[in-house]
């Protein structure tokens, strides 16, 4: 997953509100969202090169989500990121406890973002400490929490007009991460690639390219977007539009709820 927007306790309705999209390279073999995992618990798409995933939540309301850091020069972790959403979502383990025990090293670049039904909490290998959220609206792409890329910064205002109208509009929310606006060049980060790539990569959904991202895997782009809405009660919905060769998708939208 390359770019989400989390709401925490900033709505009366649902105090959790997660917009996000996937990015990922378009021939990576991939199952879309369903209940998984042990007594089929577990609610996410499944990597199926890896086995783990890019986000989770089960019916207990613990979430987790993963993002790649960008650096093309970092080493290679020994273990999937995937991994880290899998097993928190399957274990007891607070928040905290969790993200203080993960073993940076093990683990190519990473943010990583979980929520124990109470607390919630931000950790990545390319940031010193760990970071309770608190009540407030966060945005996450390829860099730190809340890096004022464009895209982040842009959608951070968007989303936060979106929920602050008394019902959420699923729609609008889609309709937030399926913009492919990109940034001026003024405006771009530097991350290490090139600024024809950084371009490429500042619209929040990204459309494919062969020509600015030569891989053996194929075209990148946009794979998923998910909405996921929980309640005081911990009930959730759960929306998600796959996005056919990385183009927009209008629908269909697989909806889950527990």
């Amino acid at each position: 997953m390359c770019l989400i927007f989390i709401a925490h306790q900033q709505h009366q309705d649902w105090p959790l509100i997660i917009a996000s999209n996937r990015d990922e390279f378009l021939n990576r073999p991939t199952e879309p969202g369903h209940f998984w995992g042990p007594q089929f618990n577990l609610l996410a798409g499944r990597d199926q090169e890896h086995g783990g995933t890019w986000m989770a939540i089960n019916r207990q309301g613990r979430f987790a989500a993963v993002t790649n850091y960008r650096d093309p020069n970092q080493a290679i972790g020994k273990v999937s990121r995937g991994q880290m959403v899998t097993d928190f979502i399957n274990t007891e383990a607070s928040a905290k406890d969790y993200v203080s025990g993960l073993n940076p090293s093990d683990y190519t670049g990473f943010n990583f973002l979980a929520f124990d039904g109470k607390e919630f909490f931000y950790t990545s290998n390319k940031a010193e400490s760990i970071q309770e959220l608190t009540p407030g609206i966060y945005g996450l792409s390829n860099h730190l929490l809340d890096t004022p890329w464009p895209k982040v910064v842009s959608g951070k205002q968007r989303f936060a007009e979106i929920i602050d109208q008394q019902t959420v509009s699923v729609d609008d929310l889609f309709d937030l991460m399926t913009n492919t606006d990109r940034a001026a060049t003024e405006d771009l980060p530097s991350t290490g690639v090139s600024l024809e790539l950084e371009h490429h990569l500042s619209s929040r959904f990204i459309t494919p390219t062969a020509d600015n991202i030569p891989d053996s895997h194929g075209n990148y782009g946009t794979r998923t977007s998910t909405i996921i809405l929980i309640d005081h009660k911990g009930h959730g919905r759960w929306y998600e539009r796959n996005h056919d060769q990385g183009l927009v998708s209008e629908g269909p939208t697989a909806e889950f709820e527990w």
